[in-house]
C-alpha cells in the first residue's frame, strides 16, 4: 500500500504525464494509518520514494510530531519539469487505528 502512496500519488505531481497542482506552489495529500506504526509508514514511504525515477527528497515531518489519534502533518519540497517548478507537497496522515 505504501509504494501506492508514491507511485499513485507523490509522482503525479511531479511526472509530465499528470501534472497534479500544475501552476500551483503548493497541494497536498491524505493519507490513513490503518495498521502500521508511524515510524514503520515513514521508512517504507521514503524508501520507495528514494527509488524512484524522478529524484524524491524524504518526507519531514513537522515540529509538532505523530499525533496518535489524530492528523499528523509531513513535507517535502520537490522539483518538476513544469510549472510550477519548486513545488512543496503536503501529507496528512490520519491515525483511525
Amino acid at each position: 500500500m505504501n509504494e501506492n502512496y508514491v507511485s499513485e500519488g507523490i509522482r503525479r505531481f511531479i511526472t509530465a504525464p499528470h501534472k497534479y497542482g500544475k501552476d500551483d506552489d503548493a497541494s497536498g495529500m491524505i493519507g490513513y494509518v490503518q495498521n502500521m506504526s508511524f515510524v514503520d509508514i515513514l521508512s517504507e514511504v521514503n524508501a520507495v520514494a528514494s527509488a524512484a525515477p524522478e529524484t524524491v527528497l524524504p518526507l519531514n515531518l513537522s515540529s509538532l510530531g505523530w499525533q496518535t489519534g489524530g492528523v499528523s502533518e509531513l513535507t517535502h519540497d520537490l522539483s518538476r519539469p513544469f510549472p510550477v517548478t519548486t513545488f512543496r507537497l503536503y501529507h496528512f496522515w490520519v491515525d483511525v487505528r
